[in-house]
């Protein structure tokens, strides 16, 4: 799609790809949206996972990336982020992280007011 459309080579985020290895947010598959165009089917996240995803990518890649941005314009609710905090704290055993995901949630509500 990239090459027919003369896109970047880097147009499409695979890094979420890997995360297949590690494991996915509870409820990814049966959320799966799947659209056809064409001959192409396409499967978008749903929401719950979107957000999961993006909240490990902000604690991951800090505040600076674009992640943060992407999970305010979702306005998670509280449950949502607190739903999706579960996930990432499996994730990732390190002392500090539990402090950096809780941090990253309390930007996001102070973001939503």
């Amino acid at each position: 799609v990239g090459r027919d459309f003369g896109l970047p080579v880097d147009w499409l985020n695979t890094v979420v790809g890997a995360q297949w290895r590690f494991g996915l947010p509870a409820g990814f598959a049966q959320e799966v949206e799947w659209r056809e165009f064409g001959p192409l089917t396409v499967g978008l996240a749903g929401r719950s996972s979107i957000i999961a995803l993006k909240l490990f990518a902000v604690v991951d890649q800090g505040p600076e990336s674009v992640h943060l941005q992407d999970l305010i314009a979702l306005a998670p609710t509280s449950d949502e982020l607190d739903q999706a905090a579960s996930w990432v704290l499996s994730q990732d055993e390190g002392d500090q992280f539990p402090a950096l995901v809780e941090k990253v949630k309390e930007h996001v509500r102070h973001a939503l007011g």
